[in-house]
């Protein structure tokens, strides 16, 4: 096997993956930085002088850089690591007025360095259970992603406003005031959010095809509503809908996936397409047909579509993952629908 396949099967999952919920302390604490309410932390500062005496003390005996400790007192966002010595410090000395609870209710701000894109007025803990958190990460699953090279940057490419406007809508719900670079087909989404997404929820970093992201836990196990809100991202995303003419009025909803076997043999690929060996297909639309089956929408054997070879030399399957009967095409209107207008005209042509 390739070592650069299938990132997902030796990944150790946070709590995130199972729960939906993603806590400051869940995240790299090096990697996270902060400002706080103004007057929570003129009171830390005061506090931390009058238990220290001296900054240079504190610095000593902490082991934070003098510099470091400096800039804190003059404005600078500092990591949560810096803040968690804080918070030690006080403890040692018996002073319990800071804790990691009240400190995460005063951030004003989160980022990834002292400066740059983040989140204001971030709403910890992140809670992704919701209709909200179901269409973010489908988006990025789906028509979006994170890059993993210089560093985890989220992004959602779509032409549709709708969907932009509706992401976009989504990470702000979820996360707060994210800062969000905007282009007519483009949302590029600060680094912090790709630090929640990994590290917080479990999501892969780089190409998707080549991780092979299997879709969280605490989706697979939500309410009927939360998994109909990721499947319309999903099939407004990767969807289509077709009602044919000339096919005896032949009908049918599909989502594709594509996924990289570049590490299998060339006789195991023809195989897999000569026998269509759906264990190979991709893990997020397997686990999209059980979603819409415990919907009580029932889907055809995923099929295998088309293998192709990309100029950097990777080789892909992509699969197809079809609904076909009026019964379920109405399910799938009565509980999942589309947001694009002309997807779901032609749901209501072929729910007739």
């Amino acid at each position: 096997m390739n070592s650069k396949q299938f990132i997902v099967a030796d990944l150790f999952y946070p709590k995130g993956w199972y729960t939906g919920e993603v806590k400051l302390w869940d995240l790299p604490s090096t990697s996270v930085y902060i400002k706080l309410e103004p007057n929570f932390e003129r009171k830390l500062k005061t506090t931390i002088l009058k238990v220290g005496r001296t900054k240079k003390y504190i610095s000593l005996f902490m082991k934070i850089p003098f510099d470091n400790l400096r800039g804190f007192f003059r404005g600078q966002a500092k990591s949560f690591g810096f803040f968690d010595k804080l918070i030690s410090f006080l403890y040692i000395k018996n002073n319990f007025d800071f804790n990691h609870s009240n400190l995460s209710k005063n951030i004003v701000w989160i980022g990834c360095r002292a400066s740059g894109k983040g989140i204001i007025n971030p709403k910890i803990p992140f809670n992704f259970n919701n209709v909200s958190g179901m269409t973010l990460i489908s988006a990025i699953l789906h028509d979006g992603g994170i890059t993993r090279y210089p560093t985890v940057y989220p992004l959602y490419r779509n032409y549709e406003k709708v969907l932009l406007d509706t992401v976009a809508k989504s990470a702000e719900a979820v996360v707060g005031g994210v800062e969000i670079t905007t282009y007519p087909s483009k949302l590029n989404f600060p680094k912090i959010l790709g630090l929640i997404l990994v590290k917080g929820t479990g999501m892969c970093a780089g190409p998707k095809t080549i991780s092979n992201q299997q879709i969280p836990e605490f989706i697979i196990t939500s309410s009927d509503e939360l998994k109909a809100a990721f499947l319309r991202q999903a099939f407004d995303d990767d969807g289509s809908i077709y009602i044919r003419k000339y096919d005896h009025g032949g009908r049918e909803i599909n989502i594709v996936n594509t996924v990289d076997v570049s590490y299998l043999d060339f006789n195991l690929r023809k195989n897999i397409k000569k026998s269509n060996l759906m264990r190979y297909s991709s893990n997020t639309i397997q686990q999209t047909k059980t979603i819409l089956e415990s919907l009580g929408i029932n889907s055809k054997e995923i099929l295998f579509k088309r293998e192709y070879k990309t100029r950097k030399g990777e080789i892909k399957h992509t699969w197809k993952l079809s609904i076909t009967y009026k019964k379920d095409f109405k399910i799938f209107r009565e509980k999942i629908g589309f947001l694009i207008l002309r997807k779901q005209r032609k749901l209501d042509v072929a729910c007739l």
